[in-house]
């Protein structure tokens, strides 16, 4: 299990030598960006913890239930409508206290552990202060500040950082992916090889293409434009508005460079640099800034659950007036191709 895990082979050792010498914490917080193999490491750690080996043997009667999700040792939670609630915590509580039949390692994972309400973190709090007898915690959270101190000082925090663009490349090229698709997914995930894998899909960069059909719209604002961008958003999911926002906010970001005489190496979304040049050249450089700032703002919002459809009819009507603060023609573009 450990082998299908990219680009962070020091945590991988770093674990496994606290296994073979038995010092493993009770503890450990694993926290870092979504995709880059968090909860793929939590994993790989509890099943060499059940098998008793610095890495799963894939063979023991322990492995194979662990494969089947079977395995009575491991408790998994994860947010329920939103939050992991003090319910939860408490189950496991009860499951923790009665002990393991086979004095054999017992293990939870905690997904989105930033997700847990305050009652729920206290009641883990105790928990953690006193630990069953061969029972460890691994938090996975991709927002870790969000927990309350308390909880990370309980245990060791393990950071997983964003693979190089380039490495990342080179692992979807190894399995078979082209070498400009690869490399567009690379740089559009941030180095989040779960995400690029997600990109590389059919239909993985639909709302890149939406975001991107978003700021031509603001920009070129033809007809009724206004009307049809709120009923295509209608029709949006809304569990797509924040990827479609962070799109947006790479999207300016390119257009931004591109007005600075940026080299092409930068440009995140490069396989739509053409398309990047014509909108880009009707924005002045100022405006491309402030748009971005926008962005992050109404991202903001809806992290905070602000109305969604309100949040999207502010911005795009903000961006429109943006587009139209200064108008400088393609003429005026410093970026050429």
């Amino acid at each position: 299990m450990w082998e299908s895990i990219f680009g962070h082979s020091r945590i991988i050792a770093m674990l496994q030598t606290m296994l073979e010498k038995k010092r493993l914490p009770h503890a450990l917080l694993f926290a870092g960006p979504s995709g880059v193999g968090k909860a793929m490491a939590a994993r790989a750690l509890a099943a060499s913890l059940f098998c008793g080996n610095t890495a799963p043997c894939g063979y023991c009667s322990s492995c194979i239930a662990f494969t089947r999700q079977s395995h009575a040792g491991l408790f998994s939670i994860m947010p329920d409508r939103g939050s992991i609630k003090i319910d939860q915590i408490r189950a496991l509580g009860r499951e923790a206290g009665l002990g393991s039949p086979s004095g054999q390692a017992r293990v939870c994972i905690i997904y989105d552990a930033e997700k847990m309400t305050l009652q729920a973190a206290n009641s883990l709090l105790k928990l953690l202060e006193e630990p069953p007898r061969e029972f460890y915690f691994i938090l996975v959270a991709s927002a870790a500040h969000a927990l309350p101190g308390t909880i990370i000082s309980r245990c060791l925090t393990v950071k997983f950082l964003p693979l190089a663009p380039s490495v990342v490349t080179k692992i979807l090229t190894e399995q078979g992916f082209a070498s400009k698709q690869a490399e567009v997914a690379a740089a559009v995930s941030g180095g989040r090889l779960g995400q690029a894998l997600k990109l590389v899909e059919p239909g993985g960069l639909d709302n890149r293409n939406i975001a991107l059909m978003i700021a031509e719209t603001v920009t070129v604002q033809q007809g009724n434009w206004f009307f049809n961008e709120m009923a295509l958003f209608d029709k949006r999911s809304s569990s797509d508005h924040p990827e479609i926002l962070r799109f947006m906010n790479m999207i300016f970001r390119d257009m931004a460079l591109l007005q600075s005489f940026a080299k092409q190496e930068l440009v995140l979304n490069s396989d739509c640099i053409d398309q990047l040049y014509q909108i880009a050249s009707q924005w002045s450089d100022k405006a491309l800034i402030k748009a971005c700032k926008r962005i992050r703002d109404a991202d903001r919002a809806l992290a905070a659950n602000a109305n969604a459809k309100m949040t999207w009819e502010a911005l795009v009507l903000e961006l429109a007036h943006m587009a139209k603060e200064e108008e400088i023609g393609a003429n005026r573009c410093r970026y050429t191709v």
